[in-house]
């Protein structure tokens, strides 16, 4: 989402339209916004005598306490298939076995060193 206009633009476009110096259409077109968004900009003003923004929203809260999560994280053992990769040694295991084939940029599994 693009950031808010400045107040003082808001401002200056409500009062323009307020004191009959032009159409929203001749008006946007003078501080380079859209008619609706002018609009909206004294509809806001009328009702509530602001032009400032509104808050952004911040999305959806978990239900989930992060403090029961991280409880519960250390009280767990480490899941079997975690076992099995820690205890694997060996050249074809491991971060090093997984690099890019030198002449095509893809991965192998072949050790190209």
């Amino acid at each position: 989402m693009p950031n808010a206009y400045d107040v003082g633009l808001r401002r200056r476009a409500v009062m323009a339209y307020e004191r009959g110096e032009g159409s929203y259409a001749a008006l946007s077109v003078l501080f380079d916004i859209h008619p609706r968004t002018l609009e909206r900009w004294v509809a806001r003003w009328r009702v509530a005598q602001s032009v400032e923004p509104r808050p952004r929203g911040g999305g959806w809260r978990s239900p989930i306490d992060v403090a029961i999560v991280h409880v519960l994280a250390r009280r767990s053992p480490m899941p079997r298939w975690r076992r099995c990769a820690a205890n694997t040694t060996g050249a074809s295991h491991g971060p090093s076995a997984r690099r890019p084939a030198a002449s095509t940029g893809r991965w192998s599994g072949k050790d190209s060193s």
